[in-house]
């Protein structure tokens, strides 16, 4: 997949963990509308460090290769490109203050940060994958803590209850 769709993608499963209906203290949808993505990101550190904490320094770990790849993400995307016909690099320049910052990148460069932003997106650490089970199951089993037995969610993942309240 393309590089801007699959960064299109994470920002978009950003929002998944704290926007389903079905959390308690969920944030709605609108309240992403707008918001840069370093405002998502601390939206959505602010709700884990409150609500789950035993979560977050697996979050910083996530928060922070989203955050390495953002700038890359701004070279290749926002900057000016130039290629050079006889040579594999790819210098991009993008102002910072006052200054031009430039970058060179290969197309295995380029390729890498795909494949990157699909692991922090999907893959074991990602923001949906492993990780967003742990989430929504510690969400799961907050929300049981604090109602009667009849109001309580069972978690199945694959068939196997994963939540601490069985039913």
């Amino acid at each position: 997949m393309y590089l801007p769709l699959k960064w299109i993608s994470l920002q978009e499963r950003l929002m998944k963990p704290i926007t389903s209906p079905s959390f308690p203290k969920s944030a709605n949808v609108i309240d992403f509308i707008g918001k840069t993505l370093k405002e998502k990101r601390t939206l959505l550190r602010k709700y884990i460090k409150s609500e789950l904490p035993e979560l977050l320094e697996e979050w910083e770990v996530i928060n922070g290769e989203i955050g390495v790849l953002n700038l890359e993400r701004r070279y290749l995307v926002h900057g000016i490109g130039r290629a050079y016909l006889f040579h594999e690099n790819i210098s991009t320049y993008v102002k910072v203050g006052k200054t031009v910052q430039t970058k060179e990148y290969k197309v295995k460069d380029i390729k890498s940060l795909t494949n990157r932003i699909g692991h922090v997106n999907t893959g074991k650490n990602g923001i949906n994958g492993v990780f967003y089970f742990k989430f929504k199951t510690a969400i799961i089993d907050s929300y049981n803590e604090r109602v009667e037995n009849s109001e309580k969610i069972v978690f199945k993942l694959n068939g196997e209850i994963v939540s601490k309240w069985k039913g």
